[in-house]
């Protein structure tokens, strides 16, 4: 049967690892991309770079599956059907998300984006941030919806029990049409043991917060 493959853009990180875990656990085959070969040296050697109950289980067992690799070329992500943003959000001096990592990204992707591919922002965003992106798209041609899916799909994890939370823990999906819900949806009922509750970008962000 067809195996969807992720890619995940932060996949060395506190909450893009796990999330790739329970995926790659979960049957997808996932592309851990992340900036610091370093920490991925570590990951492709079946080594967790932190600490995370049940991690290096998870680890060991997607590297046997083959159903994990690891890269530093955001390219990779041509090769993917879902791709997850999940970087570091820094602060500025009036704790306000810092977006410009973000939008950064988006903007080194999007020559490899094409309209079967579905885009979910899982960083800590500010409310609004969705919109801008859907625009930023939509200004380089691409049709959002039943075309290229966008979402925001929070995570709302604690350090070292991401794996274990990323399963139980009710899953918020922000779209702005059905056709990235239901995609988002799909996605995410086959690993969570929880509900995914469907509302606006901005009220998923305004909930994160």
């Amino acid at each position: 049967c067809y195996v969807m493959d992720v890619g995940i853009i932060g996949g060395g990180g506190h909450v893009g690892l796990p999330t790739g875990l329970v995926l790659a656990d979960a049957g997808f085959s996932v592309t851990l991309i992340d900036k610091d070969q370093e920490r991925l040296n570590t990951i492709a050697r079946g080594k967790m770079p932190f600490t995370e109950e049940g991690g290096e289980r998870l680890l060991q067992s997607a590297l046997e599956a083959d159903r994990l690799v690891t890269t530093t070329d955001v390219a990779a992500v041509a090769e993917c059907d879902v791709i997850v943003v999940v970087i570091g959000t820094p602060i500025d001096e009036h704790h306000n998300p810092e977006m410009d990592n973000l939008l950064g990204v988006v903007d080194a992707i999007e020559p490899y984006l094409s309209n079967d591919h579905l885009l979910l922002l899982r960083s800590t965003i500010y409310p609004g941030t969705t919109k801008i992106v859907r625009n930023r798209l939509k200004d380089a041609g691409h049709v959002i919806g039943d075309d290229l899916g966008l979402a925001f799909t929070p995570e709302r994890v604690t350090q070292h029990r991401a794996i274990d939370e990323i399963v139980n823990l009710p899953q918020l999906v922000g779209a702005f049409d059905k056709a990235s819900f239901d995609r988002a949806e799909s996605l995410f009922e086959s690993v969570i043991n929880a509900d995914c509750h469907r509302m606006t970008p901005a009220e998923a962000e305004l909930g994160k917060l």
